[in-house]
């Protein structure tokens, strides 16, 4: 093995055992799956902080690698009582936000702007994706935040 292999092998095993760490997996095996796709070249990673205050704004990051695959869906759910302020160009009806690409897809950052509620808790963000005609498949990242 040279050593371009050797470096790139102990690279990528780094940052899989940075997301295993990281928290970023719960126990459902699909997202662990999801995550290793991810990692290989293709799916959705969603980025949000930990905590917000009661009512503030924050920007949430959808990124998007989509490999070789043609065309994608994204929908994503956004927890009752926060409300859109930008959709990042997707549509928003009933709690999710979508986004439809049929015309040459491209690597992405999405930046979607929503508001917290004034209610304090724990709330969880949810959301899934499908390129091409594979199976539907659950965005990875962060999923809880609290709002304080």
């Amino acid at each position: 093995m040279n050593k371009i292999a050797y470096v790139v092998i102990v690279v990528i095993a780094v940052a899989v055992v940075g997301l295993f760490s990281s928290g970023i997996f719960n126990e459902k095996t699909s997202e662990i799956t999801d995550a290793a796709a991810f990692v290989s070249g293709s799916g959705v990673y969603r980025i949000l902080p930990l905590d917000i205050g009661a009512g503030s704004e924050m920007d949430v990051l959808l990124n998007v690698s989509v490999g070789s695959h043609e065309y994608y869906i994204i929908d994503e759910q956004i927890p009752q009582g926060w409300n859109v302020i930008d959709n990042g160009g997707g549509s928003f009806a009933d709690s999710h936000l979508k986004w439809v690409v049929f015309s040459a897809p491209e690597n992405r950052l999405i930046k979607y702007r929503i508001s917290a509620p004034d209610k304090t808790g724990l709330y969880t963000f949810s959301g899934k994706f499908v390129f091409d005609s594979d199976e539907e498949k659950y965005i990875i990242g962060n999923s809880e935040i609290d709002v304080k």
